[in-house]
């Protein structure tokens, strides 16, 4: 490498200089000749001659700090603490500053990313879910509509914490954020998009359950009754039938398995209106594109000055934030899937 200041001869005239070196040339010629240094010319030829190559070597640099044992335990660490900090995972290794942490990491191929939120699976859950892969690896998902339900508590704080990784183990269990039902009073919404398409938002009204005193009573969950008066005949059925006049071709819902989806009551209202679902796997919202709508709808709503002042306040805010999603956004949710 040329000192700081100078810079480096080209190939094509580190050639030259062997030439004319070859051909009988003292190296005050070749300097002259060349206009570079004479002492260039000189490390040129020797270089060639002891390494066989017009490249520069490499500098040796100063000498590393860390063993390889110091790396094998950084790298350890790393591992058994993918959601601490950098600065907490060298305290934890103990005797290592955050910049050389960093530095092995990096080496290594670790960086920090989102971490993906996902539910907890059971065994034969992560099985039905391969099994749904692997039937619908060549699925047409332009014709499909995806829908869910979303609830937006008060007070709700979303959060994406980050996880070290390596770059393709976005999907490793370790490196995944495990959801849990929330128990907070707020609303509950539903809503659908098909590719690059956004359908209605519409705020559900959840029956009442019986309380042994006014405080006591809560709102439960959506009944199959529910489903199908606000959802199947309503806002759902025209979406659906304004998809396939749009496309051209005969569209597939999917539903999670929510037991409002699943009953009897859902069914036949399904075949009575005309609309064909998709099977879709248990507690698998993350193979739904339209979790990351509903990431991006709560983050505009927890931005809104005023949104947790009442449950009102939650739903304007939300259903101002549905409508201001954009193209790209709404593209962003289904684009990883198709």
């Amino acid at each position: 490498m040329a000192p700081a200041g100078t810079s480096e001869l080209s190939s094509p005239k580190r050639a030259m200089v062997l030439a004319y070196h070859k051909a009988g040339w003292t190296y005050d010629k070749i300097a002259k000749q060349l206009g570079v240094a004479k002492s260039t010319c000189y490390k040129t030829v020797r270089r060639h001659q002891l390494y066989k190559t017009l490249r520069s070597l490499p500098c040796s640099g100063r000498p590393s700090t860390l063993s390889d044992r110091d790396k094998c335990l950084i790298l350890c660490t790393i591992k058994t603490h993918r959601f601490d900090t950098w600065r907490q995972v060298a305290e934890e290794a103990g005797g290592y500053t955050t910049s050389q942490l960093r530095r092995v990491a990096y080496d290594a191929g670790y960086h920090r990313y989102l971490a993906c939120h996902m539910p907890f699976l059971s065994a034969a859950a992560r099985r039905a879910r391969v099994q749904w892969a692997h039937r619908n690896h060549f699925r047409d998902w332009t014709r499909v509509i995806w829908t869910d339900e979303s609830a937006l508590h008060s007070g709700e704080e979303v959060i994406h914490p980050r996880v070290t990784r390596l770059e393709g183990e976005a999907d490793l269990f370790e490196t995944m954020v495990y959801t849990h039902p929330n128990t907070k009073s707020g609303i509950m919404v539903w809503g659908c998009i098909a590719y690059g398409k956004k359908g209605p938002l519409v705020r559900l009204d959840l029956p009442q359950l019986k309380g042994k005193a006014p405080k006591d009573r809560k709102r439960g969950g959506l009944d199959a009754e529910g489903y199908v008066a606000q959802v199947l005949e309503g806002p759902l059925l025209q979406f659906y039938k304004d998809c396939e006049k749009e496309c051209d071709k005969k569209m597939l819902v999917v539903e999670d398995g929510a037991p409002a989806h699943n009953s009897k009551l859902a069914a036949e209202a399904r075949t009575r209106l005309g609309i064909k679902r998709l099977a879709h796997p248990a507690r698998s919202p993350d193979l739904n594109p339209i979790e990351r709508i509903w990431f991006k709808l709560k983050c505009k709503v927890q931005h809104t000055p005023g949104a947790y002042k009442s449950i009102n306040a939650l739903w304007e805010a939300t259903r101002q934030a549905w409508e201001e999603l954009t193209d790209e956004e709404k593209k962003g949710g289904t684009v990883k899937v198709f």
